[in-house]
């Protein structure tokens, strides 16, 4: 009855007329004076809790009177409680939730009148239909309208189909506050997986007990489960599984790329996207999504597109990346000159105020792209959607990665974490390829195997390491800590390619994407390598297999050489499959990567352009001084990426001398890669169309040389280096450019194998080289020929001639080339000589190294036989013989079989060009067989070094050094004794073939024998220059030596030898004749010639002779006769010319040379060599050693000297005053003419006579330039030093001092007077005509004052100018009229004095009856007597000594030396067995026999030579000279 109490007491607040019953009746008598009792009393209360009490007072009471009411007239006023209840809840939102709490919860009875109260409250319905329970609303359904049912059925969707339970904490917080306590529990337990479906249930109850929300429920769970992800990602997993929220069907598949898309939890897959985009998710959350998307729970694909950042940012991201990397990739290659821009007229110059105001704003922009750029790479990079894919592929899942790729190509492109892990799953992948390849697999970590306590002390105990699961796969290493992947099963997600068509498939679909990037994993590029290499080892014979991998290798691992900047075994592996492709594809790959990919791919650009700087600057630091410890650092930079750094290399090689050292002693630690490309950019190099000659025609290119300079230093310092390609270039290109080949193969014949020219080399090191094997080694130590000590790297050269079968090919290219150049046309002789001379020693040092290198069996069957090259190549005789002496040496020695082997391939060779019937063929056979060391023997050189290491020997006190010295002893006489029997071998030969050789010693023969056998060998080396001259000296008596040389003299040979041979052909030349006549002086100082003294004579003519065609070689006007002729007699000039009278021929010779010679080439040797011979005349030898001579003959001798040296002075006086005279009148007609003009522009100019007269009187002084007075100033102080004053006048360019010079030195006075005039006149002069000159025209004028204060008198005689009268001088005699050589003798020609210094000009008339004095007609040959009594002493005969030297300069040896055409090869000379019959014949005769004598021998007589009946052509026999110059043919045909 509480609950009547209390409305009885509510309704005591009505008025009082309504208080009349119970309450329900009088509240509804006046239903709104008891609301507004009931609203006015609520009003007026002032707390909450009071209002809440009293609301929740009266709908109790409400809620009592119409439960339990069977009839609806035992109802209250329920339009009544309506109201207030609507009044109430609108009041307050607590009161209408108060209001549904209680209808909820209140115990209602069967039969209430709660729907009717409810209907009533229309206001409230929809509301109410919403909050109130199920059963309440689900009574009385026939009482509801249309609109009651559908409020009803909206209000029941919350109950069945929506979790409309406490979302945030703050609503339930005891509910999720037990859920976390639950779930933290479970991860603590240590049984949980037995106890999960307790905690499963447990989860249940909570979220049922507190109606918790489960999608907020969810969300809970999944983050605290991300926390303890590490450890418990299994448990997890298997929890989820036991709740509602797993699916009971249609999982989500990872694994299969077509799936991706479907499956999976959307409440979850939302909650997860939702959790990503506005949230920073760490690596555990993201690992849980990535076991939940493997579990099935969630769909891949739906969370990875929803995941920002969208496509939009991603592609924004991706341009701005690229073209930075474009800009990089352009930085340093760009020409800053070509982006500068010239500015117009129109520009305005900016203030600076505005050029502050444009770098602020500059900046500003600046730094805000930067920003945005940095904030851009922020949310892209590290977006949850990219950091979901990295943790997908380190967990094992590949398809996800790969939809990725496949979506976003180029965002991989410039990410590298995304890009590694892609690659580092797809090399497990391949895991069972790489198991059934056996390819060894190297553990990770090693176990140290010193065990070492916590302190450091060693211990044989174990460290305790405690291990810890990490989300990193490889975590860094901590003393006393391991970590390790928590997810050790992530490999069972991979697909697994156990076969190559898989792999090459996978490859194709992922390589696409990722191009050259793939560098980023280098154990998958290692195992890449290693699965092809196998696969190659295994299908060796398939080419199928070699085509796979070659287009593998292009498509895919070629780019990422480029991309290549440590990692070094990268490029060796990828290399060592590499190298089982053939060379040309292997430099097409070559030529592709650096010509196209380096252009088209922008990261392999940008590491080219990077390794190229790196390797410019890391060049400019190397110095010799830090190679040692810098060079490994060069060589592992070129091995990571060849093919960037060698071309700068090499171009820096090509412009710098010394970096090419540099880089061949770091290219020692060179790898095989590098060694490869250095090979390839080599023959890049090589093989460019560049000029490799410069303007000389024989010097090469510096880029050529330095290159050589580099393959010798690689051949040399490199023998691990395959450089077989670059010889098969070599030997290809002998065929297109020669010079290209010959520079790099004399630099490797000299710098690798050693092998040094002979020329310039001593005299006895020549002939220590062709002693014993000691001596040999020791004279080529002294020209730095290390052939023995380079013997390996000469192996290593020819063996790759061996192997490309190319021997006999370079040998026979080599001389087929030599050949080529002495016959090219239209070159400088100088230029074809130094060629020929290059091309010679080239051969020859090949040749030397083949013969040092190959041993007999493989130089016999890798160069062509002896009787291949002479018959069917058309070999040189001499360089078929140098080519195969030494083998036939070593055979003829050896056994009587392989001597007649030998002899029969000599025998039966057909010898072309050579007349077998001429010459017997054992002689030829036996001279070319035989070789220097085989016919001479310095016992001098053997006995020299015997006792220096003898007393070295004794001087030790080192006992193995004595040991040692010892054994060099018995060395050196065991090669004595060899030499020594060789050489008795050789004489017992000569002795017994001599008669076979030389059946009768004829002229014919021993020309024949000449040309064949000694002219062709002695050019060939000096070895062989020597060998020909000890062979004629062992052959021949002393007499039949004098008999050869004397017909090679009287030949004419030796000038036309000279003038077709090269520079060390000359030599040559010098060295044989310098051996005979070394031999003959010995004979002579030995006394071994008779008493008799013809052979004297015979010799001193021979040696006349010799020096004669000398003297006319350095007289040739061509410039090969002169360069060789000195150089001849720079060899040959220790012992020849014999006589003092010879060498001042000699020297009067080169006297005339340099005179008129501006060649440096040839004044600087003529110089060196005029010094030389000058100082041998002290020592020089006499004629009268050869004959004696009378005081009178001497006499007379040196007056015929002092007549020639006259006569030279007076003809080059007449040629100097001729020419003085034509420049003279030139100037003399210049001036005239420009007066004349000058007075016929008066003439027409002028109007009046008084202008006519002055300009006529102007014609005689014009003002002349500067130039032209400094000029006559000049000339006029020569001649007022040589007293020609009147030569000086026509210099005067002014009138008046003309005039007052002519008084002058008419009148001169005395001579004090005379210079002080002379000063004054010319002082006056020079201010006249000159205005303010420089101060070195004053200097000069200076000069020419202090030269008249010294000027002499002029002569009383002195006439007038020799322009002023009309000269005409008589012609001089002809300087060889033989007419009037027989009407007078040189007694009673005029000899002039010498030129007197005075006015007088020898074109007066005075001058013309006097003659010049003329050559004397027996000029050309020394005289020599038989006895003072046999001279006839007629002043008026001429002697023999008048003709001893030549009387003039030789003008044209063509005119002088004019041979009949029937006798063109014929030179005769005057033999000198006529002296014997001078004094029985008349002196008239005898004049005329010695006038013709000496007119066909002068030098300088242009009469007609002897003819072919004279005794001095007799003994010419076959030997020609020929023509100076052959088109065509050898040179040995003359």
């Amino acid at each position: 009855m509480e609950l009547y109490q209390l409305l009885n007491n509510l309704a005591s607040d009505l008025s009082n007329d309504q208080q009349d019953g119970q309450f329900n009746k009088t509240f509804f008598d006046d239903q709104s004076n008891g609301i507004k009792t009931i609203i006015a009393r609520y009003h007026s209360l002032d707390l909450s809790s009071h209002k809440s009490d009293y609301v929740y007072d009266l709908f109790q009471e409400a809620f009592s009177l119409i439960n339990d009411k069977s009839d609806e007239s035992e109802y209250p006023n329920l339009n009544a409680i309506s109201e207030v209840v609507i009044a109430l809840c609108n009041e307050d939102r607590y009161n209408f939730e108060l209001f549904v709490s209680l209808i909820n919860s209140y115990p209602w009875e069967a039969s209430n009148g709660l729907k009717d109260l409810l209907a009533r409250a229309e206001p409230l319905r929809f509301e109410l239909f919403v909050y109130l329970n199920d059963h309440v609303l689900s009574k009385g359904s026939e009482k509801w309208t249309k609109d009651f049912w559908s409020a009803f059925k909206k209000s029941i969707v919350p109950e069945f189909f929506l979790l409309q339970k406490p979302n945030l904490f703050l609503e339930c917080s005891t509910g999720f506050a037990q859920l976390l306590m639950l779930l933290n529990v479970a991860f603590e337990d240590a049984d949980r997986f037995q106890s999960i479906r307790y905690y499963s249930k447990q989860l249940k109850y909570i979220m049922g007990k507190y109606k918790l929300d489960p999608i907020r429920s969810l969300d809970l769970i999944l983050q605290v489960s991300a926390y303890h992800i590490v450890h418990h990602y299994q448990f997890v997993i298997e929890l989820l599984k036991l709740t509602d929220y797993w699916p009971s069907s249609n999982l989500g598949n990872c694994s299969v790329y077509e799936l991706l898309n479907h499956g999976g939890n959307p409440i979850a897959t939302r909650l997860i996207i939702n959790y990503f985009n506005n949230s920073k998710p760490d690596t555990k959350y993201i690992d849980l999504t990535v076991h939940l998307i493997n579990a099935g729970f969630v769909s891949f694909a739906a969370i990875f597109d929803c995941v920002t950042p969208d496509d939009d940012s991603i592609g924004e991201f991706v341009e701005r990346k690229m073209e930075k990397l474009e800009k990089d990739s352009l930085e340093g290659s760009l020409n800053p000159l070509a982006m500068a821009v010239v500015l117009t007229d129109e520009d305005r110059a900016p203030s600076k105020l505005d050029e502050v105001k444009e770098t602020d704003s500059v900046a500003e922009t600046k730094i805000s792209e930067e920003e945005k750029m940095t904030l851009l790479t922020e949310s892209v990079e590290n977006s949850p959607k990219w950091k979901l894919i990295e943790r997908l592929l380190i967990n094992g899942h590949f398809i996800p990665g790969l939809y990725a790729l496949l979506k976003y190509p180029q965002f991989f492109a410039v990410n590298d974490n995304i890009a590694k892990c892609f690659l580092e799953a797809f090399d497990y992948m391949i895991q069972p390829i790489i198991k059934k390849s056996d390819i060894p697999s190297v553990s990770n970590s090693c176990r140290p195997i010193l065990k070492l306590s916590h302190n450091g002390i060693p211990t044989k105990q174990d460290r305790l390491v405690r291990q810890y699961s990490s989300l990193e796969k490889y975590p860094r290493s901590i003393p006393g800590a391991e970590f390790v992947f928590y997810n050790k099963d992530w490999q069972e997600n991979l697909t697994q390619i156990e076969t190559i068509a898989e792999f090459i498939h996978y490859s194709h679909l992922i390589f696409d994407k990722i191009g050259p990037r793939i560098i980023l994993s280098t154990k998958l590029v290692e195992h890449i390598c290693a699965i092809a290499e196998r696969d190659i080892s295994r299908n060796a014979q398939d080419e199928s297999s070699i085509d796979l991998w070659t287009d593998y290798y292009r498509k895919f691992m070629l780019p990422i050489l480029g991309l290549i900047e440590d990692e070094q075994f990268v490029a060796n592996a990828i290399y060592s499959v590499m190298k089982h492709f053939s060379f040309e594809k292997r430099y097409f790959m070559y030529n592709e990567l650096s010509k196209k990919i380096a252009e088209d791919d922008i990261h392999v650009r940008l590491q080219f352009n990077k390794y190229q700087k790196r390797a410019r600057s890391l060049l400019k630091s190397l110095s010799i001084d830090n190679i040692t410890f810098k060079c490994r650092d060069v060589a592992n930079y070129v091995s990571c990426n060849p093919l960037s750094t060698l071309p700068s290399i090499l171009k820096q090689i090509e412009n710098y001398d010394k970096v090419s050292e540099l880089i061949v002693l770091s290219a020692e630690f060179f790898s095989e890669f590098a060694y490869d490309t250095l090979q390839y950019v080599l023959l890049t190099q090589l093989a460019s169309e560049r000029p490799t000659l410069q303007d000389d025609g024989i010097t090469p290119k510096m880029w050529i040389s330095r290159l050589s300079l580099f393959v010798a230093g690689l051949a040399k310092g490199c023998p691990k280096m395959d450089m077989s390609n670059i010889f098969v270039f070599l030997i290809k290109n002998l065929y297109k450019d020669p010079s290209l080949t010959l520079a790099i193969l004399k630099e490797l014949i000299t710098q690798v194998a050693g092998i040094q020219p002979l020329y310039e080399v001593n005299w006895n090191t020549l002939l220590m080289i062709n002693s014993g094997s000691f001596l040999k080694e020791m004279g080529r130590n002294l020209i730095l020929d290390f052939r023995e000590k380079y013997h390996h790297r000469s192996k290593a050269i020819i063996n790759y001639l061996v192997e490309l079968n190319a021997v006999s090919e370079m040998i026979i290219m080599l001389t087929n080339l030599n050949l080529k150049t002495q016959t090219e046309n239209n070159v400088h002789y100088k230029i074809l000589s130094t060629k020929c001379d290059e091309s010679n020693t080239l051969l020859w040092s090949f040749i030397e190294m083949l013969k040092h290198v190959l041993s007999e069996e493989q130089f016999k069957s890798n160069v062509l036989p002896f009787n291949v090259l002479i018959e069917q190549y058309q070999f040189p005789v001499e360089w078929a013989f140098d080519i195969w002496r030494d083998y036939f040496d070593a055979k003829l020695v050896r056994s009587e079989v392989d001597a007649e082997e030998i002899k029969t391939i000599l025998y039966n060779t057909n010898f072309s060009g050579i007349p077998v019937e001429k010459i017997e063929k054992k002689l030829l056979i036996d001279f070319w067989c035989l070789s220097l060391y085989d016919i001479r023997l310095e016992d001098d050189l053997y006995k020299k070094q015997q006792i220096i290491h003898e007393d070295k020997r004794k001087s030790t006190n080192v006992l193995k050094e004595r040991h040692k010295l010892l054994s060099v002893v018995q060395t050196i006489k065991s090669d004595l004794s060899l030499h020594k029997s060789i050489i008795k071998k050789t004489r017992d030969l000569i002795e017994t073939s001599k008669q076979v050789w030389f059946p009768q010693f004829s002229p014919e023969r021993i020309a024949t024998f000449l040309q064949y056998c000694v002219v062709p060998r002695l050019i060939f080396s000096p070895f062989d220059a020597i060998f020909c001259a000890t062979f004629i000296t062992e052959t021949f008596t002393m007499q039949e030596v004098i008999e050869i040389l004397k017909q090679l003299s009287s030949s004419n040979i030796l000038g036309t030898l000279l003038f077709s041979s090269t520079v060390n052909e000359s030599s040559n030349i010098a060295t044989f004749l310098k051996d005979i006549v070394s031999k003959i002086e010995n004979w002579r100082r030995n006394t071994t010639f008779n008493e008799d003294s013809t052979t004297k004579i015979v010799l001193l003519e021979l040696y006349y002779q010799l020096t004669e065609q000398l003297t006319f070689a350095l007289q040739e006007t061509n410039y090969m006769s002169i360069r060789n002729t000195i150089q001849f007699f720079n060899f040959v000039s220790e012992v020849f010319p014999v006589v003092s009278e010879h060498l001042e021929m000699v020297l009067d010779t080169l006297d005339n040379l340099l005179e008129k010679e501006q060649r440096e080439d040839i004044i600087l040797p003529s110089n060196a060599l005029k010094g030389h011979l000058k100082a041998r005349l002290k020592t020089a030898s006499k004629k009268s050693e050869f004959c004696e001579i009378s005081s009178g003959e001497q006499e007379q001798l040196q007056a015929e000297l002092d007549l020639i040296k006259k006569y030279e002075g007076a003809k080059e006086s007449e040629k100097v005053e001729s020419k003085r005279k034509e420049e003279a009148e030139s100037r003399e007609k210049d001036r005239e003419q420009k007066e004349h003009e000058r007075q016929q522009d008066a003439k027409s100019s002028s109007t009046s006579d008084s202008f006519a007269a002055s300009s006529k009187s102007s014609m005689f002084s014009y003002s002349p330039t500067l130039s032209q007075v400094m000029d006559g100033l000049y000339k006029m102080e020569k001649y007022i030093k040589d007293a020609e004053y009147t030569r000086i006048t026509p210099l005067i360019y002014d009138t008046p001092a003309q005039s007052d010079f002519r008084k002058l030195i008419k009148n001169p006075g005395n001579i004090s007077g005379f210079r002080a005039k002379l000063k004054i006149l010319f002082e006056d002069y020079y201010h006249q005509v000159t205005n303010n000159p420089p101060d070195h025209y004053r200097s000069v004028f200076e000069n020419f004052v202090l030269r008249c204060k010294s000027a002499p008198l002029p002569q009383s005689e002195a006439p007038g100018s020799m322009y002023e009268d009309d000269l005409a001088p008589s012609k001089p005699s002809p300087k060889y009229d033989t007419d009037r050589r027989r009407t007078s003798t040189s007694n009673e020609r005029y000899i002039p004095s010498e030129p007197r210094k005075t006015g007088s000009s020898r074109y007066q008339h005075n001058v013309g009856s006097t003659n010049l004095p003329k050559a004397p007609a027996k000029a050309s040959k020394p005289a020599v007597t038989q006895t003072r009594s046999s001279v006839t002493t007629n002043p008026g005969s001429s002697s023999r000594f008048q003709s001893g030297l030549p009387s003039g300069p030789r003008k044209d040896s063509s005119t002088n030396r004019n041979i009949n055409s029937s006798n063109r090869s014929e030179l005769p000379t005057r033999p000198y067995s006529q002296a014997k019959n001078l004094s029985s014949t008349s002196s008239e005769a005898r004049k005329r026999q010695l006038d013709g004598s000496y007119q066909g021998s002068s030098r300088f007589s242009n009469a007609k030579r002897p003819k072919p009946n004279d005794r001095s052509t007799s003994t010419q026999g076959s030997l020609p000279s020929g023509p100076k110059q052959q088109s065509s043919g050898s040179r040995y045909s003359r």
